[in-house]
C-alpha cells in the first residue's frame, strides 16, 4: 500500500517508477520519499544510416571512443550501433551514432566525414540513406554509489522501486540489469 502526499491510499503488488530523474523526484515527493534530482547534462548525437557499405564487417567492433582530438575530427565517440545491437541490422544497413560536443550541431557532412575517419571506411553522402542530428538536454550524469544506494533505499522505505539511466546508467545493458534488479 502507498500513501500519497493528501492522504490517498493507493494498493498495487508493486510500484515501479521508470521515468526521468526530474519526474521521478516529483512522484517520490507525493508519496513522502523527499530526494533530489542528480546533475543531468546536455548531450549531442548524429545518427547516420548507412547502405551498401563496408561497415557490415564491423572494422571497428562495436565503436570507438576519441582519445586525442585533431583538427579534423569533431566526434569524441562513434558506437557502430548495428554492430552492437545486430537487431538494428535491415536490409543491410548500419546504423552509427556519433556523439559530439553539446555546443556542436554537426551537419551530414561533419557526422560522414567523422564516421569514415573513426572506422576507417570510405563513406559517400550518396550511401547516406538517413542522417539526424539529435540533442539531449537531460543527459543522466554518473550518479556517485552511495547516492544512489542513499536513493534507493529512500524509494524502497516509500513503497516504490526506481529504474532508469539516472539511477542505473546510460545505456540499454544498464537498465536492463536495473530492471533485473527490480525483479528479483
Amino acid at each position: 500500500m502507498l500513501t500519497t502526499a493528501d492522504g490517498e491510499s493507493l494498493r498495487a503488488d508493486r510500484v515501479v517508477v521508470a521515468t526521468p530523474a526530474a519526474a521521478a523526484t516529483r512522484l517520490l515527493a507525493q508519496v513522502g520519499a523527499d530526494v533530489e534530482a542528480p546533475a543531468v547534462r546536455r548531450a549531442r548525437f548524429a545518427v547516420l544510416a548507412v547502405d551498401g557499405s563496408e561497415l557490415a564487417a564491423e572494422p571497428v567492433g562495436s565503436g570507438v571512443l576519441v582519445a586525442e582530438r585533431t583538427p579534423e575530427l569533431r566526434a569524441q565517440a562513434m558506437t557502430h550501433y548495428s554492430a552492437k545491437w545486430p537487431w538494428a541490422r535491415v536490409g543491410g544497413r548500419e546504423v552509427l551514432r556519433l556523439s559530439y560536443p553539446a555546443d556542436l550541431e554537426p551537419t551530414a557532412e561533419q557526422a560522414i566525414a567523422d564516421a569514415s575517419l573513426l572506422s576507417g571506411v570510405t563513406i559517400s553522402p550518396r550511401q547516406v540513406a538517413a542522417f539526424a542530428s539529435v540533442e539531449w538536454t537531460a543527459m543522466p550524469a554518473r550518479i556517485d554509489p552511495a547516492a544512489r544506494d542513499r536513493l534507493l533505499a529512500a524509494a524502497r522505505q516509500a513503497g516504490v522501486d526506481l529504474v532508469g539511466a539516472w539511477v542505473d546508467g546510460n545505456g540499454i545493458a544498464p537498465v536492463i540489469l536495473g530492471v533485473d534488479r527490480v525483479l528479483r
